[in-house]
């Protein structure tokens, strides 16, 4: 694992690699994958589990970040925004999941997203991006997978 930057008010920090897991965790522990994903395409996106995280992380990172900055800062000018990837919580969810996934991962997100975003600039319906990242597989139990038989 290499150096992650995030950027708070102008300004790089990074999370050297051995306390990338750490993040991971801090960040899984309120949002998973699927749900940072589903933010960046929400039009109302509800920012106060985002801005905990993302200031958890920037203060991983060495950046003093409270949340309630966290959340002014991914608020502001969201409306005004016509870039989507420069949209305060869609930047904040990119740094998220550039932690959480392989950079692999990452470009192959990327690239399926700016298909969706393509697809809702056509007046299209989208459907939800598919994948191994954003898949939810069903759970199943050794148990389950098979009717059990009772031994007499």
């Amino acid at each position: 694992m290499s150096h992650l930057t995030m950027t708070w008010r102008g300004k790089p920090y990074q999370i050297p690699p051995k306390r990338q897991m750490e993040t991971i965790r801090t960040i899984e522990q309120h949002l998973t994958r699927r749900q940072l994903m589903a933010l960046m395409l929400d039009p109302d996106p509800k920012l106060g589990a985002l801005a905990e995280v993302w200031s958890a992380v920037l203060r991983i990172a060495g950046a003093a970040a409270t949340t309630e900055e966290a959340y002014q800062a991914l608020a502001a000018n969201a409306d005004d925004e016509t870039d989507f990837w420069a949209v305060p919580y869609v930047a904040a969810c990119c740094d998220l999941l550039r932690v959480m996934l392989l950079p692999k991962q990452w470009a192959d997100y990327r690239s399926t997203l700016e298909a969706t975003l393509a697809r809702i600039a056509a007046g299209e319906q989208p459907e939800e991006p598919a994948g191994p990242l954003v898949a939810t597989p069903k759970p199943t139990h050794p148990r389950t997978r098979s009717p059990r038989t009772r031994l007499s």
